[in-house]
């Protein structure tokens, strides 16, 4: 049987390099650090070992997190004069500083005021003698809605974060925010002694409250603009961080997720999707669904690797050895095949032959597992 890891492997060696990373923060252009969900995933140890710096630089920062409410004090997210033109808009657009003294036009109506803020938050990471700021803002319930639709109309452009007519950052809108919105830039420690002053320190949200309703929304949402890609992929991610299975209504998620936006989405989604046609036995919608996102060529080389041996063992378990093995040697064509180009002298270039070398391997050993086992069929839930 191919190993849940098998379908990690590409990406644990390859998307770093390529990617830099994960996905765009919703307001700012930091990496979403997302992580392996698999619980066998050291049986590829040497490829993940070839990018385990990274994830032990990450590791070894410290967070700490503040919270408190905005009380009296005017902190809000206004929208900023896109040309020459709109600044010139003395009826909609005033002008400001930030906490450099570097000029803004902001439009005088806020997208974010104080009455849709619940929290603040200010969370400070220490990596050795450096520290990073980022100021994070949790809006109420009721808000949602609003905020959300603002900022769908706003993406692209840029937001003000100000307190008290001074901007501290004016981030691009990457998508629309819905429960939170978090800010990162260079902040200096003055610059957060100056934002907190007049906010009061409270206790941290519950946040197991937040996220039910979160995942409420977001089911409504959904329901209603069920091609709205934002949307769905925000829904998917937070099916993934159940502990108990969710299979039942999350397969449908993810495969809509994958489908709005295979290049992004499918590499994260996939092995949970595939968790689900496992659980359900339903290896015919895998093969389906699978081979659909072949056919579209839409993803990434390092992604059609796994699907393929996702695809690989969907056949095996229908018993179709021979079709299976075929999948896979694809998978190897795809991997060999592949040749991303680098400056001269790139320390890259090096790690990815290795990377392509192992992949190779893996599959390979894959491939003489199936043809030693034979097929191997589960059986359905209640007749194991």
């Amino acid at each position: 049987m191919i190993k849940r890891a098998l379908l990690f492997f590409i990406a644990i060696s390859l998307s770093p390099i390529l990617l830099g990373g994960g996905v765009s923060n919703h307001l700012s252009k930091d990496a979403d650090r997302r992580s392996a969900h698999v619980a066998d995933v050291k049986l590829f140890d040497d490829l993940y070992d070839l990018f385990s710096g990274k994830h032990e630089e990450i590791s070894k920062q410290s967070v700490e997190r503040s919270y408190y409410l905005v009380g009296n004090e005017n902190v809000r997210f206004v929208s900023v004069a896109d040309s020459d033109q709109n600044r010139g808009d003395v009826l909609a657009y005033v002008s400001v500083t930030d906490i450099r003294g570097q000029p803004y036009a902001v439009s005088k109506v806020a997208v974010v005021d104080p009455h849709d803020i619940e929290f603040v938050y200010i969370e400070k990471s220490s990596y050795k003698s450096n520290e990073q700021h980022i100021i994070g803002l949790l809006f109420k319930q009721d808000s949602w809605d609003r905020v959300h639709d603002a900022t769908e109309r706003l993406r692209g452009r840029r937001l003000a974060l100000i307190k008290n007519e001074k901007v501290l950052s004016a981030p691009v809108v990457m998508e629309p925010v819905v429960e939170a919105a978090a800010v990162s830039w260079k902040f200096e420690k003055s610059d957060i002694q100056w934002f907190v002053q007049g906010l009061i320190p409270t206790e941290p949200p519950s946040e197991a409250a937040r996220e039910k309703g979160l995942v409420d929304w977001l089911e409504k949402r959904v329901e209603k603009y069920p091609n709205e890609r934002s949307l769905v992929v925000r829904l998917a991610e937070r099916y993934t961080k159940k502990e108990k299975s969710v299979c039942k209504k999350a397969s449908g998620i993810y495969e809509r997720a994958i489908q709005l936006d295979p290049a992004r989405s499918s590499a994260y989604f996939l092995p949970f999707l595939h968790s689900c046609f496992k659980e359900s036995g339903n290896y015919d919608g895998a093969i389906t669904f699978y081979n659909g996102l072949i056919d579209q060529r839409k993803t990434p080389p390092w992604v059609e690797v796994y699907i393929r041996a996702a695809l690989a063992e969907a056949y095996f378990r229908k018993g179709s050895i021979e079709q299976a093995v075929h999948v896979l040697e694809g998978a190897i064509a795809v991997v060999k095949s592949f040749t991303p180009q680098f400056s001269e002298g790139s320390r890259h270039k090096g790690e990815i032959e290795s990377a392509k070398a192992k992949a190779v391997e893996s599959l390979e050993r894959e491939i003489a597992r199936m043809k030693s086992q034979g097929p191997k069929e589960d059986k359905p839930p209640g007749q194991r």
